[in-house]
Protein backbone atom coordinates (compact mmCIF):
# COMPACT_ATOMS: atom_id res chain seq x y z
CA UNK A 1 0.00 0.00 0.00
CA UNK A 2 1.46 3.38 -1.06
CA UNK A 3 1.80 6.36 1.30
CA UNK A 4 -1.13 8.09 -0.44
CA UNK A 5 -3.38 5.06 -0.04
CA UNK A 6 -2.40 4.78 3.62
CA UNK A 7 -3.29 8.44 4.20
CA UNK A 8 -6.67 8.00 2.47
CA UNK A 9 -7.37 4.90 4.55
CA UNK A 10 -6.44 6.79 7.73
CA UNK A 11 -8.73 9.69 6.81
CA UNK A 12 -11.63 7.32 6.12
CA UNK A 13 -11.16 5.63 9.50
CA UNK A 14 -10.96 8.99 11.28
CA UNK A 15 -14.12 10.16 9.47
CA UNK A 16 -16.04 6.99 10.38
CA UNK A 17 -14.93 7.13 14.02
CA UNK A 18 -15.74 10.85 14.34
CA UNK A 19 -19.13 10.38 12.67
CA UNK A 20 -20.14 7.71 15.19
CA UNK A 21 -19.00 9.90 18.10
CA UNK A 22 -20.78 12.94 16.65
CA UNK A 23 -24.02 11.01 16.17
CA UNK A 24 -23.83 9.77 19.76
CA UNK A 25 -23.47 13.34 21.05
CA UNK A 26 -26.40 14.50 18.89
CA UNK A 27 -28.53 11.63 20.13
CA UNK A 28 -27.84 12.54 23.75
CA UNK A 29 -28.60 16.23 23.12
CA UNK A 30 -31.89 15.33 21.45
CA UNK A 31 -32.77 13.10 24.40
CA UNK A 32 -32.27 16.03 26.79
CA UNK A 33 -34.35 18.28 24.50
CA UNK A 34 -37.12 15.67 24.37
CA UNK A 35 -37.13 15.57 28.17
CA UNK A 36 -37.31 19.38 28.20
CA UNK A 37 -40.48 19.31 26.07
CA UNK A 38 -42.01 16.69 28.34
CA UNK A 39 -41.25 18.58 31.55
CA UNK A 40 -43.48 21.46 30.43
CA UNK A 41 -46.52 19.15 30.67
CA UNK A 42 -45.12 16.85 33.36
CA UNK A 43 -43.64 19.05 36.14
CA UNK A 44 -42.71 15.96 38.17
CA UNK A 45 -39.87 15.36 35.69
CA UNK A 46 -38.25 18.71 36.52
CA UNK A 47 -35.63 17.39 39.02
CA UNK A 48 -34.48 14.73 36.56
CA UNK A 49 -34.41 17.25 33.72
CA UNK A 50 -32.39 19.83 35.71
CA UNK A 51 -29.75 17.19 36.31
CA UNK A 52 -29.72 16.09 32.66
CA UNK A 53 -29.35 19.65 31.37
CA UNK A 54 -25.98 19.99 33.13
CA UNK A 55 -24.53 17.62 30.51
CA UNK A 56 -25.37 19.89 27.58
CA UNK A 57 -22.15 21.91 27.53
CA UNK A 58 -19.98 18.81 27.63
CA UNK A 59 -22.09 17.24 24.88
CA UNK A 60 -21.79 20.40 22.77
CA UNK A 61 -18.02 20.36 23.16
CA UNK A 62 -17.92 16.71 22.09
CA UNK A 63 -20.20 17.44 19.14
CA UNK A 64 -18.11 20.37 17.90
CA UNK A 65 -14.87 18.42 18.17
CA UNK A 66 -16.20 15.43 16.24
CA UNK A 67 -18.05 17.62 13.72
CA UNK A 68 -14.85 19.55 12.97
CA UNK A 69 -12.99 16.26 12.55
CA UNK A 70 -15.65 14.98 10.13
CA UNK A 71 -15.50 18.21 8.10
CA UNK A 72 -11.69 18.17 7.98
CA UNK A 73 -11.69 14.54 6.81
CA UNK A 74 -14.33 15.21 4.15
CA UNK A 75 -12.38 18.19 2.80
CA UNK A 76 -9.15 16.19 2.65
CA UNK A 77 -10.97 13.34 0.88
CA UNK A 78 -12.61 15.70 -1.60
CA UNK A 79 -16.08 14.86 -0.26
CA UNK A 80 -17.04 18.21 1.28
CA UNK A 81 -20.47 18.08 -0.41
CA UNK A 82 -21.39 15.27 2.01
CA UNK A 83 -21.07 17.57 5.03
CA UNK A 84 -24.36 18.34 6.81
CA UNK A 85 -24.18 22.16 6.88
CA UNK A 86 -27.26 22.80 9.00
CA UNK A 87 -26.49 20.27 11.74
CA UNK A 88 -24.47 22.55 14.08
CA UNK A 89 -27.15 25.27 14.08
CA UNK A 90 -29.86 22.65 14.64
CA UNK A 91 -28.01 21.14 17.60
CA UNK A 92 -27.25 24.57 19.05
CA UNK A 93 -30.94 25.45 18.78
CA UNK A 94 -31.92 22.31 20.73
CA UNK A 95 -29.47 23.25 23.49
CA UNK A 96 -30.69 26.85 23.72
CA UNK A 97 -34.33 25.78 23.90
CA UNK A 98 -33.53 23.18 26.57
CA UNK A 99 -31.70 25.77 28.69
CA UNK A 100 -34.56 28.25 28.29
CA UNK A 101 -36.99 25.65 29.61
CA UNK A 102 -34.57 24.86 32.45
CA UNK A 103 -34.67 28.51 33.49
CA UNK A 104 -38.47 28.46 33.59
CA UNK A 105 -38.73 25.32 35.70
CA UNK A 106 -35.94 26.15 38.13
CA UNK A 107 -37.52 26.49 41.60
CA UNK A 108 -37.59 29.86 43.31
CA UNK A 109 -34.73 30.28 45.71
CA UNK A 110 -32.39 28.29 43.50
CA UNK A 111 -29.88 31.12 43.82
CA UNK A 112 -28.82 29.42 47.06
CA UNK A 113 -27.64 26.46 44.95
CA UNK A 114 -24.94 26.43 42.33
CA UNK A 115 -26.98 26.62 39.12
CA UNK A 116 -24.18 27.95 36.91
CA UNK A 117 -24.97 25.27 34.34
CA UNK A 118 -28.06 27.24 33.30
CA UNK A 119 -26.04 29.92 31.54
CA UNK A 120 -22.36 28.92 31.52
CA UNK A 121 -19.51 30.11 29.41
CA UNK A 122 -19.40 27.75 26.45
CA UNK A 123 -16.14 26.03 25.51
CA UNK A 124 -16.13 27.57 22.07
CA UNK A 125 -16.52 31.13 23.41
CA UNK A 126 -14.41 31.30 26.54
CA UNK A 127 -13.90 34.75 27.97
CA UNK A 128 -11.68 36.09 30.71
CA UNK A 129 -13.80 36.73 33.79
CA UNK A 130 -13.97 40.38 34.72
CA UNK A 131 -12.47 41.40 38.07
CA UNK A 132 -14.46 43.16 40.72
CA UNK A 133 -14.58 46.91 40.17
CA UNK A 134 -13.36 49.07 43.08
CA UNK A 135 -15.72 51.82 44.20
CA UNK A 136 -15.37 54.99 42.21
CA UNK A 137 -13.78 53.35 39.14
CA UNK A 138 -15.50 52.82 35.79
CA UNK A 139 -17.19 49.44 35.46
CA UNK A 140 -16.25 48.93 31.80
CA UNK A 141 -13.53 46.41 30.97
CA UNK A 142 -12.40 45.44 27.49
CA UNK A 143 -12.81 41.78 26.67
CA UNK A 144 -9.52 40.10 25.85
CA UNK A 145 -9.35 38.00 22.67
CA UNK A 146 -9.43 34.24 23.04
CA UNK A 147 -6.14 32.38 23.24
CA UNK A 148 -6.22 29.65 20.57
CA UNK A 149 -5.21 26.15 21.55
CA UNK A 150 -1.84 25.02 20.14
CA UNK A 151 -1.56 22.37 17.46
CA UNK A 152 1.09 19.71 17.00
CA UNK A 153 1.82 17.68 13.86
CA UNK A 154 4.63 15.46 15.15
CA UNK A 155 7.57 17.77 14.44
CA UNK A 156 10.04 17.07 17.27
CA UNK A 157 11.25 20.68 17.24
CA UNK A 158 7.91 22.06 18.36
CA UNK A 159 7.01 19.48 21.01
CA UNK A 160 8.34 21.61 23.94
CA UNK A 161 6.31 24.61 22.76
CA UNK A 162 3.14 22.56 22.31
CA UNK A 163 3.66 20.77 25.63
CA UNK A 164 4.04 23.99 27.64
CA UNK A 165 1.18 25.84 25.94
CA UNK A 166 -1.23 22.92 26.25
CA UNK A 167 -0.40 22.51 29.94
CA UNK A 168 -0.97 26.23 30.55
CA UNK A 169 -4.26 26.44 28.61
CA UNK A 170 -5.82 23.04 29.36
CA UNK A 171 -3.92 20.81 31.77
CA UNK A 172 -3.95 23.27 34.68
CA UNK A 173 -7.69 24.02 34.40
CA UNK A 174 -9.25 22.39 37.46
CA UNK A 175 -12.79 22.91 36.12
CA UNK A 176 -12.15 20.56 33.17
CA UNK A 177 -12.70 16.84 33.51
CA UNK A 178 -10.09 14.43 32.20
CA UNK A 179 -12.54 13.52 29.42
CA UNK A 180 -12.70 17.17 28.36
CA UNK A 181 -8.90 17.36 28.41
CA UNK A 182 -8.72 14.21 26.30
CA UNK A 183 -11.05 15.74 23.69
CA UNK A 184 -9.03 18.95 23.60
CA UNK A 185 -5.77 17.01 23.30
CA UNK A 186 -7.01 14.88 20.39
CA UNK A 187 -8.38 17.99 18.68
CA UNK A 188 -4.94 19.66 18.80
CA UNK A 189 -3.12 16.80 17.09
CA UNK A 190 -2.49 16.31 13.37
CA UNK A 191 -0.34 14.12 11.15
CA UNK A 192 2.13 11.84 12.92
CA UNK A 193 1.02 13.08 16.34
CA UNK A 194 -2.61 12.12 15.65
CA UNK A 195 -1.50 8.74 14.32
CA UNK A 196 0.43 8.06 17.55
CA UNK A 197 -2.75 8.09 19.66
CA UNK A 198 -5.48 7.25 17.11
CA UNK A 199 -5.90 3.75 18.55
CA UNK A 200 -6.46 5.03 22.11
CA UNK A 201 -10.20 5.33 22.91
CA UNK A 202 -11.36 8.70 24.24
CA UNK A 203 -12.14 8.32 27.95
CA UNK A 204 -11.10 9.79 31.26
CA UNK A 205 -9.03 6.69 32.04
CA UNK A 206 -6.99 7.05 28.85
CA UNK A 207 -5.97 10.71 29.07
CA UNK A 208 -2.75 10.00 30.98
CA UNK A 209 -1.99 7.15 28.57
CA UNK A 210 -2.40 9.42 25.54
CA UNK A 211 -0.24 12.12 27.08
CA UNK A 212 2.52 9.70 28.10
CA UNK A 213 2.43 8.15 24.61
CA UNK A 214 3.03 11.55 23.04
CA UNK A 215 5.75 12.31 25.58
CA UNK A 216 7.63 9.08 24.93
CA UNK A 217 7.28 9.42 21.15
CA UNK A 218 8.15 13.09 20.64
CA UNK A 219 10.13 14.24 23.68
CA UNK A 220 13.56 13.91 22.04
CA UNK A 221 15.47 17.02 23.15
CA UNK A 222 18.91 15.89 21.94
CA UNK A 223 17.63 14.95 18.49
CA UNK A 224 15.94 18.33 18.23
CA UNK A 225 19.04 20.15 19.49
CA UNK A 226 21.23 18.40 16.93
CA UNK A 227 18.80 19.35 14.16
CA UNK A 228 18.80 22.99 15.27
CA UNK A 229 22.61 23.17 15.40
CA UNK A 230 22.80 21.62 11.92
CA UNK A 231 20.25 24.14 10.68
CA UNK A 232 22.45 27.01 11.86
CA UNK A 233 25.63 25.48 10.41
CA UNK A 234 23.96 24.78 7.07
CA UNK A 235 22.59 28.31 6.74
CA UNK A 236 23.82 29.71 3.41
CA UNK A 237 26.47 32.41 3.47
CA UNK A 238 25.96 35.71 1.69
CA UNK A 239 28.51 37.33 -0.58
CA UNK A 240 27.01 40.82 -0.49
CA UNK A 241 25.56 42.70 2.44
CA UNK A 242 21.76 42.87 2.41
CA UNK A 243 19.33 44.05 5.06
CA UNK A 244 16.68 41.49 4.07
CA UNK A 245 19.18 38.62 4.13
CA UNK A 246 20.54 39.76 7.50
CA UNK A 247 16.98 39.95 8.86
CA UNK A 248 16.30 36.46 7.56
CA UNK A 249 19.41 35.10 9.28
CA UNK A 250 18.55 36.83 12.57
CA UNK A 251 15.03 35.40 12.42
CA UNK A 252 16.32 31.84 11.94
CA UNK A 253 19.04 32.34 14.55
CA UNK A 254 16.57 33.69 17.16
CA UNK A 255 14.15 30.84 16.50
CA UNK A 256 16.86 28.20 16.93
CA UNK A 257 18.22 29.78 20.11
CA UNK A 258 14.74 30.03 21.63
CA UNK A 259 14.03 26.39 20.83
CA UNK A 260 17.39 25.31 22.26
CA UNK A 261 16.65 27.17 25.50
CA UNK A 262 13.22 25.52 25.72
CA UNK A 263 14.76 22.05 25.51
CA UNK A 264 16.46 22.47 28.92
CA UNK A 265 19.40 20.25 27.95
CA UNK A 266 21.93 19.91 30.80
CA UNK A 267 25.28 21.56 29.95
CA UNK A 268 24.05 22.88 26.61
CA UNK A 269 27.42 24.44 25.79
CA UNK A 270 29.24 21.11 25.95
CA UNK A 271 26.51 19.49 23.86
CA UNK A 272 26.90 22.12 21.12
CA UNK A 273 30.68 21.67 21.10
CA UNK A 274 30.19 17.91 20.78
CA UNK A 275 27.76 18.43 17.90
CA UNK A 276 30.23 20.74 16.15
CA UNK A 277 33.01 18.18 16.53
CA UNK A 278 31.02 15.48 14.75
Amino acid sequence: MSATEQEIDRLKRCKAFATVKRNAAVSNIRAVHSLALRVVKEPDLAPHFLVAVTDLDTLWTQFKLEDDTVLDSLVRLGESDDYIIGLPSEVRGLIKESKAIAQRVTPKGAELIDMSFINPLSHENLAVSQPAVPNGLPSSFSRLPEIPLPTFDGDYRYWPTFRDRFKALVECKSNLTTTDKMYYLIGCLHGKAADAVCSIPISSDNYDLAWSTLWQRFNRPRIVATTLVDKLLDFPSYIQESLSELSNFMSVFSECVSLLDALNIPDLGSFILFALAF
